[in-house]
């Protein structure tokens, strides 16, 4: 779900007193006309465009990196309605690969509905998201086939891959992490667990730093219909996310951001005013990527 893009769905809007709701639409109109002005830009300059059965990866090789088969890479997934050179405009975090010498790769889903072929989807499950959720699209497995591509392409050492996904980008990176592992850690971005299940095979020995803001209206942290979005999706808690990971032998940090909507902006603003940093220097970090020397004697 791309917050930016997201109209209030029908059927679950909580009572808004008429202030609210013009607010609401001033707010969401400025933030799909900022969202249009994006799409329209060619987000591929600086990017390796490579085609994978049927959809375009945009890859960001720094000129300095590790040995071959040693290096690591973190997989970056758009939200709903949104596309990988979307998310990479927004995101900003190729100097951080620059400064540690990792590999980003940044994904595309399918197409999201009747619209235009830029706006994508993945499907998350548990009704999420769109046209792959309707036409139960493989996204885990295309996941899962797209790591050993672009690991074999680019010298990326098993174990050394990463997930990173804002909303809907965010849900299928924790389903891919559930149902069949492949990323070593991930960092899930106002994105749940959305399919019941009480066991996540492949989640032992993982980590999982999902971030969400507590003011949340399109997928609320603590689940439930948004009563902002395009989706009428029930969504489930942060908290049944953790405790079935946890379950599952994984370890699963939530942070909470106060006065923080989905946004992927405002998440990005808050993690700055409030720890100094940017959500790429977070990631790094988080990941463990931070050991990488920039410059070799």
């Amino acid at each position: 779900l791309l917050g930016p893009l997201l109209l209030p769905a029908a059927g679950h809007a909580q009572e808004q007193s008429l202030r609210e709701r013009i607010q609401e639409f001033k707010d969401t109109r400025a933030k799909r006309s900022e969202n249009k002005e994006i799409m329209a830009q060619d987000n591929t300059k600086g990017a390796i465009v490579l085609p994978f059965e049927g959809r375009d990866i945009l890859v960001y090789a720094p000129k300095e990196m590790p040995t071959s088969g040693t290096r690591s890479m973190v997989m970056v997934f758009h939200g709903g309605m949104g596309n990988a050179g979307h998310i990479r405009a927004t995101l900003n975090m190729e100097s951080t690969a620059d400064k540690y010498g990792f590999v980003i790769a940044y994904l595309n889903g399918t197409k999201a509905s009747g619209l235009n072929d830029k706006f994508k989807a993945w499907n998350g499950g548990g009704g999420c998201c769109g046209k792959p959720f309707k036409e139960n699209v493989d996204d885990v497995g295309y996941i899962e086939r797209a790591a050993k591509f672009l690991s074999q392409n680019y010298g990326v050492k098993g174990g050394n891959i990463y997930g990173m996904g804002h909303s809907n980008g965010g849900i299928i990176i924790q389903r891919t992490l559930c149902e069949r592992g492949v990323f070593s850690a991930i960092i899930p971005l106002s994105g749940p667990l959305n399919i019941e299940t009480s066991h996540c095979e492949g989640a032992s020995g993982k980590h999982v730093l999902a971030i969400h803001g507590l003011e949340d209206k399109n997928v609320p942290i603590g689940g439930g219909y948004g009563t902002k979005g395009v989706t009428d999706v029930l969504f489930l808690s942060e908290a049944l996310a953790k405790k079935t990971f946890e379950d599952s032998g994984a370890d699963y940090t939530l942070l909470a951001l106060p006065n923080t909507d989905h946004s992927l902006k405002n998440i990005m603003d808050t993690i700055f005013k409030t720890q100094g940093i940017t959500l790429g220097e977070k990631a790094a970090r988080f990941f463990g990527l931070t050991n990488f020397k920039e410059k070799t004697p």
